[in-house]
């Protein structure tokens, strides 16, 4: 079978299990962990599944992981999630991400991590057209600083944006207050902040925003750090 073809079909079709089960068997066929943990991922991903599901998922994720690793020859460093099988996330740093970003694109990718890096790479990353086709991003260690925060409040790029991760960003009190005004958070289904010292004013600003209760998914994780 031509692999290229069945990521095609997938591809095609992101939310539909069928491509992605007919390529699991073709991987199963020839030994490859990857097809047993599709069929894995997509079982659980109908419902909690068992224990024992669960405990087969977590011994089949590292050698699935690095066969999509070295199949993509993605850089060392960059981390992929995996989704019902597929690469659907990946985490890496913001120098290059666009040589690495290219690499994926024969896998149903919605998503990227960036990792460390400065208030110059926030500024840049934020004005990038490419973001664009993206319905979730993370900013883990990488410091908006009030020019970032900006710039990701002004940001064209993010509008099909679903989920937002932000983490050691400093983004402060006075920082929410800024980002949660803007047009881009109220879109989101997910929102997830992380050691960004909200405080009581920056918690304050969230909870006056009116867009709050149509967010299915908030996490808040030390708020104070």
């Amino acid at each position: 079978m031509d692999e290229r073809a069945l990521l095609a079909k997938i591809a095609e079709a992101p939310d539909d299990d069928a491509p992605r089960l007919v390529f699991a068997d073709h991987l199963a066929d020839a030994g490859d962990p990857r097809g047993e943990l599709t069929h894995v991922q997509c079982a659980l991903a109908k419902g909690p599944g068992s224990r024992a599901l669960r405990a087969r998922e977590r011994e089949l994720l590292p050698e699935a992981e690095a066969r999509w690793h070295a199949a993509l020859g993605l850089p060392r460093g960059a981390r992929v999630a995996l989704r019902r099988g597929m690469v659907e996330h990946v985490t890496l740093p913001p120098t290059g991400w666009e040589k690495t970003v290219a690499k994926l694109g024969a896998v149903p990718l919605r998503g990227v991590t960036f990792h460390g890096g400065e208030t110059e790479d926030a500024v840049r990353l934020f004005g990038d057209e490419r973001l664009a086709r993206f319905s979730e991003l993370g900013f883990l260690e990488v410091p908006f600083g009030r020019h970032g925060l900006a710039a990701c409040a002004a940001s064209p790029h993010l509008a099909g944006l679903r989920s937002l991760r932000l983490g050691k960003n400093g983004i402060g009190a006075a920082g929410a207050t800024t980002l949660f005004a803007s047009k881009v958070v109220p879109a989101l289904d997910h929102l997830a902040i992380e050691d960004n010292g909200l405080h009581s004013d920056g918690m304050e600003a969230l909870a006056r925003r009116p867009w709050l209760k149509t967010v299915r998914r908030l996490e808040l994780h030390r708020v104070n750090a």
